[in-house]
């Protein structure tokens, strides 16, 4: 399955990490833990307000596409399958592969997340308690948590897990549901995790975190077995925070500033690869990072391919700036102010799909291409 993160996501983490560190740094050395909880979660908030379905509405012709927005929403979309998802406030709609309004839904959740995998979206509420789990048909089911949600996972097999703090606790909480929503696993780690993982084919998770130790910061990653009921950790130290981790093949892949990681299954360092570039965004597939970069001496961007082999890199530059970039099985996706650029593995460029306006996202399924920018969602054939 595809990750990406857009450049709004990328600094909210950001955001989100530093004000941690601000915490962490007050915590050890004037002992106190005010506020801690909200500090590091202050600003992660990707969803803003709830916005009435009224104001998005079907263009004149009566079809679902384009769906026309009135100014200043903001739209958080995404895809399951060949559906596509549209998040507005506390409202979602799900179009099918043809386009059409197959379902609707309003959730009340404060701060709404999404995550998707082929056949369903996670929902949840960050920095709140209340989560669910949605297909095409209907809710697949809903909970909620005893404390404040930092973030949430959906595996490829359709499990999700919780994690979360508890009052002023560093410590952070796991609850593990199955695909029906059973909670079939529960613990917690001593520090806060800042990201993480599902691994092992769903049967474990991967958490990275962060914690002052004496005048520095240290990192690691701890080991979550579902079946065997217990969890290993392995300290290490990056010399960057961690935004990103991603797992493959029983494998793991961990990327930050300026550093990307590929650790084996047995946990031991596989090879690293260092970048000098300002971090801005990433697609991943199957072991492959698509690392989109910016040379603050140069001016210029830059595509760096990755891959789980060895530290080969592949670097393309670009003429403009990339919104977002998507990673897929053959093909890698890069989108512009003017462009949709389609790329290889190689690094050779394929084709350019021109767009008439600016868009600031983008979504493919198997047969639609889907443009989301600031007034308008649009939708085209890929076949």
């Amino acid at each position: 399955m595809e990750k990406t993160i857009n450049d709004y996501q990328l600094h909210k983490r950001k955001r989100r990490i530093r004000k941690w560190i601000s915490f962490a740094v007050a915590v050890f050395f004037l002992f106190v833990a005010i506020n801690g909880v909200n500090i590091f979660i202050e600003n992660r908030t990707k969803f803003i307000g709830a916005i009435p379905t009224s104001q998005i509405f079907a263009n004149k012709n009566g079809k679902s596409f384009p769906i026309n927005l009135a100014q200043g929403i903001d739209v958080k979309t995404t895809t399951f399958g060949n559906n596509f998802f549209v998040l507005i406030g506390e409202n979602f709609n799900i179009y099918n592969i043809d386009g059409n309004l197959v379902r609707g839904k309003r959730i009340d959740y404060e701060n709404a997340v999404t995550v998707a995998n082929d056949k369903r979206v996670l929902v949840y509420e960050e920095n709140g308690k209340k989560f669910s789990v949605q297909n095409v048909n209907k809710t697949v089911f809903e909970s909620e948590v005893p404390g404040t949600i930092l973030f949430a996972l959906l595996s490829d097999d359709g499990y999700t897990a919780v994690l979360y703090q508890k009052n002023l606790n560093m410590a952070t909480f796991l609850n593990v549901y199955d695909y029906v929503g059973n909670n079939i696993y529960n613990d917690y780690y001593e520090n806060i995790l800042v990201n993480g993982t599902f691994t092992e084919n769903s049967k474990g998770l991967a958490g990275v975190f962060v914690k002052a130790d004496t005048e520095t910061f240290s990192t690691g990653i701890v080991q979550f077995d579902f079946e065997k009921k217990k969890k290993t950790v392995n300290q290490t130290t990056y010399s960057v925070f961690p935004y990103i981790t991603e797992s493959f093949n029983n494998k793991l892949f961990i990327a930050g500033a300026n550093e990307a990681f590929y650790y084996k299954q047995n946990g031991s360092l596989s090879h690293k690869i260092q970048y000098t570039e300002k971090f801005l965004d990433y697609g991943f597939y199957n072991g492959y990072a698509v690392l989109a970069l910016y040379d603050e001496k140069t001016l210029k961007y830059y595509l760096k391919i990755l891959n789980p082999v060895d530290s080969e890199v592949v670097t393309i530059v670009l003429e403009k700036k990339p919104q977002k970039v998507s990673a897929k099985k053959t093909e890698i996706y890069v989108l512009t102010d003017t462009a949709l650029s389609v790329y290889n593995y190689l690094g050779d460029k394929k084709r350019d799909i021109t767009c008439d306006v600016v868009y600031d996202n983008f979504h493919i399924t198997e047969n639609a291409l889907y443009l989301v920018g600031e007034k308008i969602i649009e939708k085209k054939s890929m076949l």
